[in-house]
């Protein structure tokens, strides 16, 4: 209902949305959520684990698009990129479950 008012959505708001809209439209929701999940990452980076966990989520959902999608490649960039670092401000090597491409 929120997505159809005239209020703003909060970040946080735009991630639920997505999560949900994705399981019935998938090509339009993935992009969407793994975008909103790195940006919401930055608005908690004083919480390194939990925005880790977002950045793994985002991941996800770029690697969970159509590969014939022409923006998948920029979406996943995106998402590993701003995983790639986090990880490097945490001291961490890109390993597990969504390191690598």
């Amino acid at each position: 209902m929120l997505l159809l008012g005239t209020g703003k959505l909060s970040r946080l708001q735009r991630v639920t949305a997505h999560r949900l809209l994705a399981v019935d439209s998938p090509a339009v929701h993935l992009p969407k959520l793994s975008r909103a999940l790195v940006k919401l990452g930055k608005e908690i980076a004083h919480l390194p684990e939990a925005r880790l966990a977002l950045l793994d989520e985002a991941v996800a959902a770029a690697r969970a698009m159509d590969p014939t999608d022409p923006y998948r490649p920029q979406v996943l960039a995106e998402a590993l990129d701003a995983r790639r670092e986090q990880l490097h401000a945490m001291g961490r090597t890109a390993d597990g479950p969504a390191g690598g491409q």
